[in-house]
């Protein structure tokens, strides 16, 4: 676990309004917002990009739709890679990742992949390290 005491919690809790408010001024200012992990800081996973989606719809005030455009096709542009990745289409490069259930729905849904296919090369059943104690705390929020 991180160990994390209550000084660093509250702190945690107040970086996080102030980045709520950010993201709801860029919103209403029409700011091009993309996404990202930042996984080197407390309480975030390389494997949770999901709830990075699911927190901009329950808090930030976007849409699933949204959501989900920003963290693939806005991104693509955002990086100058718009013309060859960021959409499922044809000439177009795309990662994919299969789930069960629609992800618009519960970006839950992305949390556990049956295949996913990267660069060209398909991954059945990839297995990845959780932290479940971290992720029921995340749970939570």
């Amino acid at each position: 676990m991180t160990k994390v005491n209550d000084v660093v919690k509250q702190n945690g809790i107040a970086i996080f309004e102030g980045m709520l408010d950010g993201l709801r001024t860029a919103l209403a200012e029409g700011v091009v917002i993309g996404t990202g992990t930042d996984s080197a800081c407390t309480y975030v996973t390389h494997y949770s990009l999901w709830r990075e989606l699911d927190y901009l719809v329950r808090f930030g005030g976007m849409t699933p739709a949204q959501a989900l455009h920003a963290a693939t096709q806005t991104n693509a542009d955002i990086l100058g890679w718009g013309e060859i990745t960021g959409r499922v289409e044809e000439g177009f490069a795309a990662d994919l990742v299969v789930v069960d259930a629609n992800p618009l729905e519960s970006f839950r849904n992305l949390s556990a992949p049956h295949m996913v296919i990267a660069r060209g090369h398909l991954i059945e059943e990839p297995a990845f390290e959780t932290l479940d104690e971290l992720d029921v705390v995340l749970d939570g929020i």
